[in-house]
C-alpha cells in the first residue's frame, strides 16, 4: 500500500483545488517558510481523523477553513481527498465491508470536509460514512492519525520525551496489539454486561416466582370456571342444534308452501296473458277499422265534392245556354237598329254639307278685314309693350335700389350681434389663456415638488442598511446554528446522563443485589405491608472515593444487614418473613445494641506507611441516629493501602481487622482472603457514587441546557429582531421603490399635461389673434356698409321719380291700344259667329261621316258574335246530358259509401262491447293475482324469517362456539330432553355466578409466567457459560499479549541500538520496561549511551543528540513494522551535514518499503528525494504548489 495523491480545497491557506502525486520512494516538499508547506502535513493528519488543534495548529476548528484575502473571500468548506493504492489484500483487509462490500478494490479515498457552520463529513470512496468507520479502516491498514510514521514539525524531540507509557503505545502498535487490546476491551465490556444481565435475572426470576405463587388460588378459581364455562357451551350447542333441526324442518314446509302459491300465481298469469292477447287482438281489429273509417269517410267526402262540382257545371251549362239564346235575340235587334240608323245619318249628311258649302264662299272676305285689325292691334301692343319694358326696368331698379339699401341695413344689424359675440369669445378666450396659464404655473411647482421627492429618494443609504443587517442576521443566524448544536449535544449528553440516572435509579428501586429477605422487609415497608423503620445498611454509609472496594470487602454480607430502631420492629419483620415465606435477612435493632453496651468506643490513630485509617471513621454516615450501627459492624477495621502493609501491621496489631484498598482481608483470626470482587456491595457503593456523580452533572448540565437556551432564545430573539428589521427596511425598499415608480408616473402625467396645456395655450393664442383680426375686419366693413347705405338711399329715390314717368306713359297706350281692340273684338264676334257656324257645320259632317263609319264596324262586330255565339250553343246542348249522366254516377256512388259507413260503426260498437267484457275478465284475473302475490309474499316473508334464524343459529354455532352444523345436530341427539338442559344451564350460571369476579386471563398470565421462568432460567444458564468462555478467552489473550508484546519488544530494542551505531559509532542504545505491578502498567524506557560516554539521563543531551536518538527510534519503529507511507515535517533541521547524510541514508535504505514525503529546507535532504514540490506563495494567504526540478529545489533550499 502507498499514497497515491492528496487533493486540497479551502484548507488552510489552500484556497484553490490543488492536488500533488506521490511517487514511491522519497518525495521532498520545499518552499520559503510561511508559504504553507506544514498545511500539507496538517491536511494529512486531519483527513486520517485528526481532531486535536492543537496538533492540527489551530485554536478552533473554523481556522481550518481558507480565511479569505482583500481579493478572494473566505472558503465556506474545507475538503481534504487522500488517495491510498493497495498492492495486494490480506484476509483481513479483504473483510472490510466499508471498503468493498461485494468485491476487492485497488484504490481507496478517504475524504472529509469541514463547513463554516461546524458541519463536519466523512467518506471512503465516496460513500458517506462516520469517524469511527475511517479509524476502523486505518486500523486494519495499520494506519492512525497519531501513529508515528507522522512526525511533525518539531515534533521529533517529542520522541525522546514521551512518558515511558507513551513510548509503550509505540511498541504496541509496532507490535500489532491494538486488535487484542480491543478484542480485551470488547470481552471485558460483554463480561462486565453478562455479569449484569445475570443479576437482573436471577432478582427477576425470584420476582416472577412469587407472582407465580400469587395466582395459585385464582388460577383454581379460574380453572373451576373455565370447566363451568365448557359444559355451559356445550349445552348451548346442543340447544342451538335442536332448534337448527327445528328451522330446517320448518323451511322445507314453507318451501314447499311457497312452490305450491308460485305455481297457482304462475297458472293465473298464463290467464292473463291469454285475455291481453284477446284485447291485443280486438284492439287490432279496432286499429283497423278506425284505418277503413278514414278510407270510407275519405271517399265519400270525395264522391260528394264530385257531385257538388258535377251539379255546380250542369248549372253553369244551363245558365250560359239561357245567356247566349238571349244575347243572339239582343244581337238581331241591334242590327236592324244599324241599318234604320245607317240610312238617317246619310240623308242628314248631304243636306250638312250643301250648308257648308255656301259658309265657304264668305271666307275669303272676314279674313282681309282681320288683317288689316291685327296690324292696328300689333302696333298699339307693341308701344304697350314697350312702355311696360320701360316700367319694369324702373320698376326694377327701383327695387334693386330698396333690395340693396335693406340688404345693406340687414347686413349692418347682423353685424352687431357677431361682433358683439366675437368680442365675447375674445374676452371668454383671454379667460381661458389665464386659466391655462396659473395651471401650467401649478404643474410647473407640481414638477419641482416630484423632482424633489425623487431626490430625497436616494437609496444609497438603505442599501448599506440593509447589507449591514444582512450581515448581522446572517452573524446571528451561524451564532443560533452554533448555539443550537451546543445545546443539541448538552442535550443529547443530558439525556444520556438522565438515562444512566434513570438505570442506576431503577436498580436502585428494583434493590438489584439486595438479597430476597431484606429485599422482602424494605418492599413490605415501602408498600405499608409492614410497620416501623428499615434501613439497608450500605444505604447509611457514603464511601470515601477510591475505597469502594475495600468496604465491600469490610463489610461483606454486613452491607445487606437491616438496621431498625427497636428489637420490636425487627422481631415483627421477623414474623413477616415467616408468614410469606420470603427468606431470610439479619437485623441490628439499635436499642438491643445499646443493651448489649456496644459503644463506639476511642480508636487510637495508626500513623505509619501504607495506613489509610479506620474504616468506621473514614466513612460518613448518612443518618447520625443509625451512627452506632456502622460503628458497631466496623469496628476494629483498619484499611491499609496494600496486602505488604497489612501483613506487617498484623503482627504489630492484634485483634484488628486489616482490609486493603484492593479488597486482600487479613482477619484477626489470621486468615487472609482475596481475589475477584464479587461485585456485591462495592458495585452498590459504585452506584451511588455513580449517581451522585451524576445527579451532581445533570444539575450542571442542566443549567448549562438553560443557560444554551437562554443564550439560544436570546439569539434567536435578536436574530427575529433583525429579521424585523431587515424585513422593515426590505419593505421600506420596496415602498421606495413604489414610490418612486409612482412619482415616475405622476412625472410623465404631469409632463404630457403639461404639454397638453401649453398645446392649449398656443391654440388659445393663435385663436385670440385670429379674432382680433376678424374684429378689425368686421369694423371697416361697418364704415364701408353706412357709407354706401348713404348712397342707395339718394339711387332709391331716383329709380321712383323713372317709375313714376314710365307708369304714366303706360298708361296711356294702354287707353289707345284698348280702343284698337275694342273695335277688333266686335269685328272679331261677327267673324266667330260665322266661325262658329262653319266648324259647327264641319263637325257635324265629320260626326255623320264618323257615325256611319261605326255602325259598319258594329254591324261587322255583331255578326261575329253571332256566328261564336251558334256554336258554343251547339257545344252546350251537347255538354249536358254527359254532365247529367256523371252527376248519377255520382249520387249512386255516395249511398254506396254512406251504407259501409253505417256497418262499420255497428261493428265497431260489437267489438267495443266485446272489449269491455275482457276488460271486466283482466280485472278480475289481476285481483285474482294480487291475492295469490299477497300469499306468495307472506309465504315469503316466512320462509326469509325462519332461514334468517337458521343462519343466525349457524352463524353463532360458527362465531360463539366454532362447531360445524353437523356437530350441533350430533350434540342436539345426545340431548334427553330440552328442558333438561335448560335447568342444567340455569345451575352453571348460578354456579358461576356464586365464584363471582374471575379473571380468564390469570390462566394465560400463570402459563407466560412458567414459560417465562423457563426461559430465563435457559438464558441464565447461557449466560453462566458465556461467562465463563468470555474469562477463558480473556486469559487466553492476556497470554497472547503478553508474549507478542515481549517479543517485538526485544526486536525493536535490538533495531534501536542498531540504529544508534548507525548514527554513533560505538554508541549503544536500548529499550527496557519500567517497573509495574502488572505488564499492562510497566512503561518503556529509552537508554542510550554515546562513545565514550556513560548511560546518560536523555534530559542531559544536545538539541541535535535528541533529534538522532528521536530518529534511532523512529527508524528502530520502521524497521520492525514499516509503515506504507510516513511523513516528516522538517525533522532534518537540528541535524548537521554528516548526520543529514546518515539521516538520507536510512531514508534510501527504507525507502524499497516505505513511501516517504519529507518537508524540507535542507539541500541534502533534497538532493536524495525521487520527485519534489514546491510550494509558494505568490498570492496573500493563497498557497500554490509547484512541480520542481532538482535544480529549481536546491535553489530554493539554498535560500532558506
Amino acid at each position: 500500500m502507498r499514497l497515491k495523491s492528496l487533493s486540497l480545497f479551502g484548507f488552510k491557506s489552500f484556497a484553490n483545488r490543488t492536488e500533488l502525486i506521490f511517487s514511491p520512494g522519497i518525495t521532498a516538499v520545499v518552499g520559503p517558510n510561511g508559504s504553507g508547506k506544514s498545511n500539507i502535513f496538517d491536511a494529512i493528519i486531519w483527513v486520517l481523523g485528526e481532531r486535536s488543534t492543537k496538533a492540527l495548529r489551530s485554536p478552533k476548528a473554523a481556522d481550518l477553513l481558507f480565511a479569505g484575502n482583500g481579493r478572494v473571500k473566505p472558503a465556506s468548506i474545507a475538503e481534504v481527498s487522500l488517495t491510498l493504492e493497495l498492492d495486494e489484500l490480506d484476509e483481513g483487509e479483504s473483510q472490510s465491508q466499508v471498503i468493498r462490500p461485494c468485491e476487492l478494490i485497488s484504490e481507496i479515498v478517504i475524504t472529509r470536509r469541514l463547513k463554516r457552520t461546524g458541519e463536519s463529513q466523512f467518506a471512503i470512496n465516496r460513500v458517506p460514512c462516520r469517524l469511527r468507520d475511517v479509524q476502523d479502516l486505518l486500523l486494519e491498514l495499520g494506519l492512525s492519525a497519531d501513529s508515528y510514521a507522522f512526525i511533525g514539525q518539531a515534533e521529533i524531540d517529542r520522541l525522546v520525551f514521551l512518558s515511558p507509557q507513551e513510548r509503550r503505545e509505540f511498541i504496541e502498535q509496532v507490535a500489532g496489539v491494538h486488535r487484542f487490546q480491543l478484542r480485551r476491551e470488547d470481552a471485558l465490556e460483554k463480561l462486565e454486561r453478562t455479569e449484569k444481565n445475570l443479576t437482573r435475572l436471577r432478582d427477576l426470576v425470584a420476582e416472577l416466582w412469587r407472582q407465580r405463587e400469587a395466582l395459585g388460588t385464582e388460577v383454581e378459581k379460574a380453572r373451576k370456571y373455565e370447566q363451568l364455562l365448557k359444559r355451559q357451551r356445550e349445552l348451548n350447542i346442543a340447544l342451538l342444534g335442536w332448534e337448527h333441526q327445528v328451522r330446517v324442518r320448518r323451511v322445507e314446509r314453507l318451501k314447499e308452501e311457497l312452490a305450491a302459491l308460485q305455481k297457482a300465481v304462475a297458472e293465473t298469469d298464463e290467464q292473463i296473458a291469454a285475455v291481453h292477447s284477446e284485447r291485443s287482438e280486438v284492439e287490432a281489429t279496432l286499429a283497423r277499422m278506425e284505418e277503413s273509417l278514414q278510407e270510407i269517410q275519405s271517399s265519400a267526402a270525395q264522391a260528394l265534392e264530385e257531385a257538388k262540382e258535377l251539379e255546380n257545371e250542369l248549372a253553369l251549362c244551363r245558365e250560359r245556354q239561357k245567356h247566349l239564346t238571349q244575347r243572339r235575340l239582343q244581337i238581331s235587334q241591334q242590327k236592324a237598329y244599324i241599318a234604320e240608323r245607317s240610312q238617317r245619318l246619310s240623308v242628314e249628311l248631304a243636306e250638312t254639307q250643301k250648308q257648308l258649302d255656301a259658309l265657304q264662299q264668305q271666307k275669303s272676305l272676314f279674313e282681309e278685314q282681320e288683317a288689316q285689325m291685327n296690324e292696328a292691334l300689333n302696333k298699339a301692343q307693341q308701344a304697350v309693350e314697350e312702355l311696360e319694358r320701360a316700367v319694369r326696368q324702373a320698376r326694377e331698379e327701383h327695387f334693386e335700389a330698396e333690395r340693396s339699401l335693406t340688404e345693406a341695413k340687414s347686413q349692418l344689424a347682423s353685424y352687431e350681434p357677431l361682433l358683439k359675440s366675437l368680442r365675447a369669445r375674445q374676452a371668454e378666450v383671454e379667460r381661458e389663456r389665464a386659466s391655462v396659464t396659473e395651471l401650467l404655473s401649478q404643474l410647473q411647482q407640481q414638477w419641482d415638488e416630484l423632482v424633489s421627492q425623487h431626490q430625497a429618494l436616494s437609496t444609497e443609504e438603505l442599501d448599506r442598511l440593509i447589507r449591514q443587517l444582512q450581515q448581522k442576521f446572517s452573524e446571528q443566524k451561524q451564532r443560533s446554528n452554533e448555539l443550537r448544536n451546543q445545546l443539541l449535544q448538552a442535550r443529547e449528553q443530558l439525556a444520556a446522563m438522565r438515562a444512566r440516572l434513570a438505570a442506576l435509579e431503577e436498580m436502585e428501586l428494583s434493590m438489584a443485589g439486595i438479597p430476597q429477605g431484606a429485599r422482602a422487609i424494605l418492599t413490605a415497608m415501602r408498600d405499608g405491608r409492614l410497620r416501623g423503620e428499615f434501613h439497608l445498611l450500605a444505604h447509611l454509609i457514603r464511601v470515601p472515593h477510591g475505597l469502594e472496594i475495600a468496604y465491600e470487602s469490610a463489610l461483606g454480607a454486613a452491607a445487606n444487614y437491616l438496621v431498625a430502631p427497636t428489637f420490636a420492629e425487627v422481631q415483627e419483620a421477623i414474623e413477616f418473613l415467616k408468614a410469606t415465606n420470603s427468606g431470610r435477612a439479619t437485623f441490628i435493632a439499635l436499642d438491643f445494641l445499646a443493651e448489649l453496651g456496644y459503644g463506639e468506643g476511642n480508636l487510637t490513630a495508626i500513623e505509619a506507611e501504607g495506613v489509610i485509617g479506620w474504616a468506621s471513621e473514614l466513612v460518613q454516615v448518612t443518618d447520625e441516629r443509625f451512627a452506632s450501627a456502622v460503628k458497631h459492624v466496623l469496628r476494629n477495621t483498619l484499611i491499609v493501602e496494600d496486602l505488604a502493609t497489612a501483613r506487617r501491621l498484623a503482627a504489630l496489631l492484634k485483634g484488628i481487622r486489616f482490609v486493603t484498598r484492593s479488597g486482600e482481608v487479613i482477619a484477626p483470626t489470621g486468615t487472609i482472603s482475596g481475589g475477584a470482587t464479587a461485585h456485591g456491595a462495592g458495585n452498590l457503593f459504585l452506584r451511588q457514587r455513580e449517581r451522585e456523580e451524576l445527579s451532581s452533572r445533570v444539575r450542571v448540565l442542566e443549567a448549562k441546557v438553560r443557560e444554551l437556551e437562554e443564550q439560544l432564545k436570546s439569539a434567536e430573539t435578536e436574530a427575529e429582531a433583525l429579521q424585523n428589521e431587515l424585513t422593515a427596511a426590505l419593505r421600506k425598499q420596496e415602498e421606495q421603490r413604489h414610490t418612486s415608480e409612482r412619482l415616475s408616473e405622476e412625472a410623465k402625467r404631469i409632463a404630457a399635461e403639461r404639454e397638453r396645456r401649453q398645446r392649449e395655450l398656443e391654440r388659445l393664442s393663435a385663436e385670440a389673434v385670429r379674432l382680433q383680426r376678424e374684429i378689425d375686419g368686421m369694423e371697416q366693413e361697418l364704415k364701408t356698409l353706412e357709407e354706401r347705405i348713404s348712397q342707395l338711399e339718394t339711387a332709391r329715390e331716383i329709380a321712383q321719380r323713372n317709375l313714376n314717368d314710365a307708369q304714366a306713359k303706360l298708361s296711356e297706350a294702354i287707353r289707345h291700344r284698348d280702343e284698337v281692340n275694342q273695335q277688333r273684338q266686335q269685328f272679331q264676334l261677327v267673324a266667330a259667329q260665322w266661325q262658329t257656324q262653319f266648324e259647327n257645320l264641319q263637325r257635324r259632317v265629320n260626326e255623320l261621316t264618323e257615325a256611319l263609319s261605326e255602325l259598319k264596324r258594329q254591324e261587322s262586330e255583331l255578326n261575329d258574335e253571332e256566328r261564336n255565339i251558334e256554336n258554343e250553343l251547339t257545344e252546350l246542348t251537347q255538354r249536358l246530358p254527359e254532365l247529367e249522366r256523371q252527376l248519377d254516377e255520382c249520387r249512386r256512388r255516395r249511398e254506396q259509401l254512406e251504407a259501409a259507413l253505417s256497418n262499420w260503426h255497428e261493428e265497431r260498437k260489437r267489438l267495443l262491447q266485446r272489449r269491455e267484457e275482457i276488460e271486466r275478465r283482466l280485472s278480475s284475473l289481476s285481483a285474482q293475482r294480487s291475492l295469490q302475490t299477497e300469499e306468495v309474499h307472506k309465504c315469503e316473508v316466512r320462509l326469509a324469517q325462519a332461514e334468517a334464524e337458521r343462519t343466525e343459529i349457524e352463524r353463532r354455532l360458527q362465531e360463539e362456539h366454532q362447531v360445524s352444523v353437523e356437530e350441533a345436530h350430533a350434540a342436539a341427539q345426545r340431548l334427553e330432553q330440552k328442558q333438561t338442559a335448560l335447568d342444567e344451564l340455569e345451575r352453571i350460571k348460578q354456579e358461576m355466578a356464586a365464584l363471582g369476579e374471575v379473571r380468564l386471563s390469570v390462566l394465560d398470565e400463570y402459563e407466560r409466567l412458567n414459560e417465562r421462568i423457563n426461559f430465563l432460567q435457559t438464558q441464565i444458564a447461557d449466560l453462566e457459560a458465556a461467562r465463563d468462555e468470555l474469562l477463558a478467552g480473556l486469559d487466553s489473550l492476556e497470554r497472547q499479549f503478553r508474549e507478542r508484546f515481549r517479543e517485538v519488544l526485544e526486536r525493536v530494542s535490538e533495531a534501536f541500538n542498531e540504529m544508534v551505531q548507525r548514527f554513533w559509532q560505538g554508541g549503544e542504545g536500548r529499550l527496557i520496561l519500567t517497573e509495574g505491578q502488572t505488564l499492562a502498567e510497566s512503561g518503556v524506557e529509552v537508554k542510550v549511551k554515546l562513545p565514550g560516554k556513560a548511560e546518560q539521563d536523555l534530559l542531559s543531551l544536545s538539541g541535535g543528540e535528541k533529534a538522532i536518538v528521536g530518529l534511532c527510534f523512529l527508524f528502530a519503529l520502521l524497521k520492525i513494522n514499516p509503515a506504507p507511507f510516513v511523513l516528516l515535517d522538517e525533522v532534518d533541521a537540528p541535524l548537521d551535514d554528516a548526520n543529514t547524510d546518515r539521516f538520507v541514508s536510512l531514508l534510501r535504505e527504507f525507502s524499497d518499503r516505505t513511501q516517504f514525503i519529507v518537508i524540507t529546507h535542507n539541500p541534502i535532504t533534497v538532493q536524495a528525494a525521487d520527485n519534489l514540490y514546491g510550494v509558494t506563495m505568490e498570492e496573500e494567504g493563497i498557497s500554490k504548489v509547484l512541480s520542481l526540478s532538482l535544480k529549481e529545489a536546491l535553489e530554493w533550499a539554498e535560500k532558506q
